[in-house]
């Protein structure tokens, strides 16, 4: 009697095989489909702050960008305060364009290797330890409370500086006086962009590339330099 079940079930299947292998495709299909919608809508967003000396134009850069990238500018050489860039921020979070992100990219040229400004009128920050320390921290006050305004209308764990040469080497540098149990600020020793750099931050080991960025910026002709 069971011989005869199974024989009886083997004829059914192999009669209607390709009817269920029709019905697994299909559903296999829909779990794909549903999982690439809900990772495209619910991928995190990035929120990418660009210097008007990097980037003239927004087009510049549009093609090389993610889909879950929301962009910034401000004007480098009219902006004459940090909150001048917290104004452009809270513009675009009032829009809707921006809620809760991880990381924050600033993105801009280092005008001197191995200091920091954000903006023409910004003073040029040392980065390098010395023995004037404590002025090199007095210097960089207003700089670190923008950062942590940024942290704080934004809700990001990761601040990345995403220009040239802002670090000599890690470890020496006075961003190693700055550790934040809030957030981390990820930095470039080397070029960004070009053919002797990379989209790699050192300090913070983040890669720009699949964060803010697609693999075609390496051919792209945007480059950081100092």
């Amino acid at each position: 009697m069971v011989n005869i079940y199974i024989i009886y079930m083997l004829k059914f299947l192999k009669k209607d095989y390709k009817k269920y292998l029709t019905y697994v495709i299909v559903i296999l299909l829909a779990i794909i489909i549903l999982y690439t919608f809900n990772y495209y809508f619910n991928k995190e967003k990035v929120l990418l702050i660009i210097a008007s000396d990097a980037i003239q134009n927004i087009d510049q850069i549009k093609p090389f960008l993610l889909d879950n990238v929301v962009v910034v500018m401000y004007k480098y050489y009219r902006i004459t305060r940090f909150s001048d860039i917290i104004s452009v921020v809270e513009n675009a979070i009032n829009e809707g364009k921006i809620t809760k992100v991880k990381h924050v990219g600033l993105m801009f040229h280092t005008r001197v290797a191995y200091t920091l400004s954000l903006f023409e009128q910004d003073r040029i920050r040392k980065v390098r330890l010395d023995s004037n320390m404590s002025d090199n921290v007095r210097e960089y006050y207003d700089f670190l409370l923008f950062i942590q305004y940024l942290h704080t209308i934004t809700g990001a764990t990761d601040i990345d500086l995403i220009a040239c040469k802002i670090l000599p080497e890690k470890f020496k540098n006075i961003f190693n006086m700055f550790r934040q149990k809030d957030f981390n600020i990820n930095i470039s020793l080397t070029n960004i962009g070009g053919d002797t750099g990379d989209w790699y931050l050192e300090e913070g080991n983040v890669n720009l590339i699949g964060l803010y960025f697609k693999e075609s910026i390496v051919s792209s002709n945007i480059e950081l330099i100092a």
